[in-house]
């Protein structure tokens, strides 16, 4: 309880309390922003400014603090809420096209029994326009050797230049000789490097995937002999391994998704067997899980394709969520709430008594808020004089003690975290009645 001389001591000064919440025991605060203590002589009345904020990051995630007076048990309310972004536009895909001489039936739009199939390009890039229509496509072929006159294109503007897009894939039959045979480690490899040499635009908001089209075929996994960095085990740690992009950050690698024409399970265990290796090996945290999607003919690669990318845009934003609060030691926590029934975890931090809250939301998903009421009151006993005592009024921190700040890992990879505004209340000198 705050007696009548420490309330007479705010009458000629201005206390400025930096905090996340704020209220005092035994003091009343009033609808109109006065806060009132019944004194033994009448009241005394200090107006009150009650200052919140927000804050943001790469990711566009936004936490926003705001502050307001409340009557119940005497104390100030203030809410936290968490907001995440739109689900990011931005994806770049590598389509990696097996052009060994078995796939040129497929390429000049034919299947087995000598049906067309004209417009199997054009169906690819609806497919993508409509779930992405910022992406960007490289078309990168592939066959038994690493050679220099197979195609690797730059990433290009699907939805601005798909003409050209079209026309690259058109031409792919042109590349797919009889003599030609089908290594994977090396469409892993064009396919990677395809997406090393072009970084994104942001790599904080862009999805990276690769589309691995193969169809039956004389097969190797990797090169006779081969050893180090060309086998295909080594081809794929690397497309898994995190990318910093010339930025302080890690982001994810390159989660490939194979595609098959014609190649039974049963029948074709061993090429079978090898295309899940791709598909489990680079499989990245929170993207979906595909086995070998199979196909009948490449006109239904846009189907395999719609399938991937509704998946994959579906997913959550943001994994591992935990929003942590921690108030000053003269702010004693009255209790919480919030609009998903998430869990509090309250500790008094004995180094300092500061009171932390933690919150573990876990996954959050694009355009999703999350908020937070939380109820304190302010505990003030001041010295008046100056004595030999010589009190200090200065609360010292524990370097210990956790800061109020939001962690989380965005869906591109990157663990991020973005500090909490300090909330702030002003009581400015009042009057007496």
């Amino acid at each position: 309880m705050i007696n009548s001389n420490a309330l007479i001591f705010l009458l000629g000064f201005q206390l400025v309390l930096s905090c996340g919440t704020a209220c005092a025991e035994g003091i009343i605060v009033s609808e109109d922003n006065f806060i009132e203590s019944h004194a033994d002589y009448g009241y005394i009345v200090l107006p009150s400014s009650i200052v919140g904020g927000s804050g943001t990051d790469q990711t566009g995630i936004r936490v926003t603090k705001s502050l307001s007076p409340s009557s119940a048990e005497n104390s100030l309310e203030f809410q936290i809420a968490l907001e995440m972004p739109p689900k990011p536009a931005q994806l770049d895909i590598v389509l990696a096209m097996d052009t060994s001489g078995s796939m040129v039936q497929h390429f000049q739009g034919e299947d087995i029994d000598g049906k067309r199939y004209i417009d199997w390009a054009g169906g690819i890039l609806s497919s993508i326009i409509a779930h992405y229509p910022e992406a960007r496509v490289s078309v990168v072929s592939w066959d038994d050797d690493y050679e220099m006159g197979d195609t690797k294109s730059d990433f290009i503007d699907v939805e601005t230049n798909r003409t050209k897009i079209e026309g690259i894939l058109n031409n792919l039959s042109n590349e797919s000789l009889e003599t030609d045979h089908t290594i994977y480690s090396i469409g892993v490899k064009r396919a990677v490097e395809a997406l090393d040499d072009n970084p994104p635009v942001d790599p904080y908001n862009t999805a990276r995937i690769i589309i691995f089209l193969t169809g039956l075929s004389e097969f190797a996994a990797e090169p006779r002999n081969a050893s180090g960095e060309s086998t295909l085990a080594k081809q794929l740690a690397n497309a898994a391994k995190s990318r910093s992009y010339n930025t302080t950050s890690n982001f994810n690698g390159y989660q490939i998704y194979t595609v098959r024409i014609g190649i039974n399970s049963s029948l074709f265990k061993w090429q079978y067997q090898n295309l899940s290796m791709i598909s489990r090996a680079t499989q990245i945290s929170g993207q979906p899980k595909r086995d070998p999607i199979p196909l009948e003919n490449i006109e239904d690669l846009s189907t395999a394709i719609d399938s991937i990318l509704e998946k994959l845009k579906s997913r959550p934003v943001a994994y591992d969520v935990e929003v942590t609060d921690t108030l000053y030691p003269y702010l004693r926590y009255l209790g919480s709430s919030n609009n998903e029934g998430t869990p509090v975890n309250v500790k008094i931090n004995p180094s300092d008594n500061t009171t932390t809250l933690r919150w573990y939301i876990g996954t959050m998903n694009g355009s999703e808020t999350w908020t937070s009421r939380i109820s304190a009151r302010l505990l003030l006993n001041l010295p008046i004089e100056v004595s030999t005592n010589r009190t200090e009024l200065e609360y010292v921190i524990a370097n210990n003690t956790p800061i109020s700040e939001v962690r989380y890992q965005w869906m591109t990879g990157y663990n991020g975290s973005i500090g909490l505004p300090e909330g702030k209340i002003d009581l400015s000198s009042g009057r007496s009645i």
